[in-house]
């Protein structure tokens, strides 16, 4: 596959134990000798508890419908399955997700930082622009119905939090415009660099393809040079017209005449040189019925290649330069939070890894 390169720093906290409820109030995690699913806990029983702060399996299952909501208004058109992939992916983050929240409000708290009724709702009406661009105009309380209180509590959550993080640490989260001019730059360097390499690689598929129409087998250069799946030498694989994504590829494989090898392609895959080695008699792409039983076999030669960096606005910079330094502070505050926390398990879960930090069986 072709090769990329991604400036991204993620951070991803994850918490994860049982406790239950002790008499000493000093910070820590406190681990619960019992041990039960989530699923089979009840509608109000607690699943953890962070300093005093509790969020019980209704809370849970609300907040988890609510985000699954969102995301199917978001996307009207998307397959049932991948609404369930999404539904999965969010229930594994909801509690750790609310105990980091937990311990970011409360520091929030303690510094006495504030949230305007008037950023709330601008808060509140960005949030649901995001959700419904094509139609911002929409009340969303109308549209939620009893979802509705959840979804201003998350938002309000979500900006207390962002409030929290940037008035801690403003001097270390601003954007100038020199910083977005330095990734730009860095951006233009590099994509300068893999054009290069590019060209390089390009010249190399040349200089193969003049090798083997001169003679030189296919299998023992595909063994030599290709830079994926070598081993299947000869053999690529066998296609209908459909499952050849590349337009150019999908012509190629379907008009040269059996026995010959293609130009290089330059695809996502990287540049490919194929040969045809079988087609059904008769498959043209100028026939609509053929071409739904056309099958052809394919050897192959790939090089791998670049993918130059898509060229993205100042705005995105600042925002990706925002969150990659947003991320880079969480890694050095939360576990200080953490460490200062009492966070308790009272009923008790096994979905979670081994916490951080101070750990105490409960009695």
């Amino acid at each position: 596959m072709r090769k990329s390169v991604f400036v991204l720093t993620v951070f991803c906290l994850f918490l994860a134990v049982a406790g239950c409820r002790e008499k000493q109030l000093d910070p820590g995690v406190i681990v619960a000798d019992k041990q039960v699913a989530l699923a089979e806990m009840a509608p109000g029983d607690i699943i953890v508890s962070v300093n005093g702060k509790t969020l019980t399996r209704k809370e849970y299952d609300d907040k988890l419908d609510l985000l699954v909501t969102l995301y199917s208004i978001k996307r009207p058109s998307v397959p049932k399955q991948n609404i369930d992939a999404y539904r999965a992916r969010r229930a594994e983050r909801i509690v750790s997700d609310y105990v980091m929240m937990q311990l970011v409000l409360r520091e929030g708290q303690r510094q006495g930082i504030r949230v305007s009724r008037e950023e709330l709702a601008a808060a509140e009406l960005k949030a649901w622009r995001d959700v419904t661009p094509r139609k911002a105009d929409e009340d969303f309380t109308a549209v939620l119905g009893p979802k509705a209180p959840m979804f201003q509590k998350v938002v309000a959550d979500d900006e207390h939090m962002r409030a929290t993080r940037n008035t801690l640490f403003a001097d270390r989260l601003e954007v100038s415009e020199a910083d977005i001019d330095r990734v730009e730059k860095r951006v233009a360097d590099w994509n300068a660099v893999y054009a290069d390499s590019n060209r390089v690689v390009m010249a190399r598929g040349e200089e193969i393809v003049r090798e083997l129409r001169a003679g030189a087998d296919f299998a023992e250069t595909a063994k030599e040079v290709s830079q994926f799946r070598p081993e299947e030498g000869e053999l690529w694989g066998e296609f209908t017209h459909a499952e050849i994504e590349d337009k150019t590829l999908r012509e190629l494989a379907f008009k040269l005449p059996v026995g010959e090898v293609s130009d290089p392609v330059d695809t996502e895959d990287g540049l490919v040189i194929i040969r045809v080695l079988e087609r059904v008699e008769g498959a043209t792409v100028d026939s609509p019925m053929a071409t739904q039983v056309a099958t052809v076999k394919l050897a192959r030669i790939l090089l791998l290649m670049y993918n130059p960096f898509d060229e993205a606005s100042r705005d995105e910079i600042r925002t990706n330069i925002h969150r990659d330094r947003n991320a880079k502070v969480q890694q050095e505050w939360l576990p200080k939070l953490f460490e200062a926390a009492r966070i308790e398990y009272p009923n008790g879960t096994n979905l979670w890894p081994k916490a951080k930090g101070p750990v105490r069986r409960g009695r």
